[in-house]
């Protein structure tokens, strides 16, 4: 069987039918169209969390501001000395926000730079394990509503550790239910080959 070759001179393909082509290799791919669902999510969680920022509180004895200052103490290399400096203790948390003090400085946007990040990873984390405890779609459901939660969008615009621990609680339920599916699938293999 011969195939032909393209005519050199041949009119190319209007855009539609290249457009089309590529839809329908894209609709075929459900990796490629979950990937750009899970961006999908986090770019309307970034979104809604970039609209609800209003600044940090600083009250006086708020917790904001306690946080903010011990952040700016690490920011200039004076760790936390004392039982009245607990709060520097809490590495996860200030210590990533002292960082981008040093680097970028100290305003309302960079303080809250940390949970933010964090409470978009959350949504892409209960993604992870939404698809391994149900399907794709559970998953999708799963971050959509982190994505839009209300609760999480505020605590993402504060200086509080309410939206980096989600993050790393998700995180940490995704690696065991890996883990385990690791184990139980080594163990099949392993039964399989005595």
């Amino acid at each position: 069987m011969t195939t032909r070759r393209p005519d050199p001179l041949a009119r190319p393909r209007p855009a539609t039918a290249r457009i089309g082509t590529w839809a329908a290799r894209v609709a075929r791919d459900q990796r490629l169209l979950t990937a750009l669902a899970v961006i999908g999510l986090v770019l309307l969680g970034a979104a809604l969390r970039a609209w609800a920022l209003g600044g940090l509180e600083f009250g006086l004895g708020s917790d904001d501001s306690r946080y903010v200052a011990v952040a700016q103490n690490l920011a200039h290399g004076m760790l936390p000395d004392g039982t009245a400096e607990w709060f520097g203790s809490r590495a996860v948390f200030l210590w990533p926000v002292a960082l981008v003090f040093r680097l970028v400085g100290a305003d309302d946007y960079t303080a809250i730079a940390w949970p933010f990040a964090c409470s978009l990873l959350s949504i892409v984390a209960v993604f992870l394990v939404g698809r391994e405890i149900g399907s794709r779609r559970v998953a999708l459901v799963a971050a959509g509503i982190v994505a839009c939660a209300p609760i999480e969008v505020l605590w993402a615009t504060r200086l509080r550790p309410d939206a980096v621990l989600p993050a790393f609680v998700a995180l940490a339920v995704w690696a065991a239910l890996r883990s385990r599916r690791a184990v139980a699938s080594a163990d099949l293999s392993g039964r399989h080959s005595q």
